[in-house]
């Protein structure tokens, strides 16, 4: 008998619970669709749900974030999170912010950034039992992650926002990781029409960089073997002109000797050894030319990342007269 009391205390309690799930659930979509009924987005907004694959569904928990696309300066005041460098979106419970990057290389970002805020939101309707769920399906994923990228950016948020990591981890992964596993692919599938194209954006951005930075260490290897050579003829040029020198001054002396056999013998070997000068000298001249013109290209590109990361950082602000 306490045995069936038991269970039957049991069964009633999963079943008022389960209601009370329901419940809340139910309420949590009659808020969303009394909202979406007379909510507009900007064309921009609009946009952003689109380049960003979102279905019907991710883009309606977009939308009851009253998603909003913000210059530098609104976003500053919108998004303050001091322990990173560069902040492209937040969710801050209730409302998404994305930064506007300027037109260029690095805007196919934003598309990206608010699928990212999007999954903040998803994650912060998830029920205790879903997130717990979803929680050890991140770990397993995590625990075979090889991408430098992903694990750059997990690492970034390790530490200080340890107890927020699962969070992070389900944004990181729904945007930039192409293999999730069977049952989060599911999941995120709920929030997106095309996810593999929204990664393949996540890593064209990441692309500009590191397509910028091989550049300029290819050039850097470059400089420095032009810097050896160079370094090697300077060498050679300074005990060539010792001998060019004393060359010289021996048939000099040979001449005011009058001793015009030994003198002949000797001029086909001193004008060898010009030669050969005037040629290193050509030489060296054009490993300088081009060790200037690597230098330039080089440092156009340096200009042209730190450009693209000004784009990004919001805390950037061009300097007015």
């Amino acid at each position: 008998m306490k045995i069936k009391s038991m269970l039957s205390k049991l069964a009633v309690l999963s079943v008022v619970v389960l209601v009370g799930a329901t419940l809340l659930n139910y309420e949590q979509q009659i808020k969303d669709w009394w909202f979406l009924r007379s909510y507009e987005p900007s064309s921009q907004v609009a946009q952003l749900a689109v380049d960003s694959y979102m279905s019907d569904k991710g883009r309606d928990i977009f939308y009851v974030t009253s998603p909003q696309l913000n210059d530098k300066a609104t976003f500053n005041q919108n998004c303050q999170f001091p322990e990173h460098d560069l902040v492209l979106g937040c969710f801050n419970g209730s409302d998404i912010f994305v930064l506007d990057v300027e037109p260029g290389k690095t805007e196919i970002v934003e598309p990206v950034t608010a699928a990212h805020e999007m999954l903040h939101a998803v994650y912060a309707r998830l029920s205790p039992g879903e997130k717990k769920d979803i929680d050890s399906q991140l770990d397993l994923v995590m625990a075979r992650v090889e991408d430098p990228s992903v694990l750059e950016v997990v690492e970034e948020y390790s530490g200080a926002q340890t107890a927020n990591l699962h969070n992070e981890l389900h944004s990181i992964f729904g945007t930039q990781l192409e293999d999730v596993g069977a049952d989060l692919e599911l999941h995120f599938s709920r929030y997106f029409t095309d996810r593999a194209s929204l990664v393949v954006k996540a890593k064209q951005y990441e692309q500009v960089f590191d397509e910028i930075e091989a550049q300029i260490a290819s050039y850097d290897t470059e400089l420095a073997e032009l810097r050896s050579k160079i370094a090697q003829n300077e060498d050679q040029l300074s005990g060539w002109a010792g001998e060019i020198s004393t060359s010289r001054s021996r048939l000099k002396s040979l001449l005011a000797d009058d001793k015009i056999g030994d003198y002949n013998a000797q001029v086909p070997v001193f004008n060898r050894l010009i030669s050969r000068y005037n040629q290193t000298v050509e030489s060296t001249k054009a490993l300088v030319d081009r060790h200037n013109e690597v230098v330039s290209v080089r440092n156009a590109l340096v200009v042209e990342e730190s450009d693209l990361v000004k784009s990004l950082d919001s805390n950037y602000q061009e300097e007015t007269n």
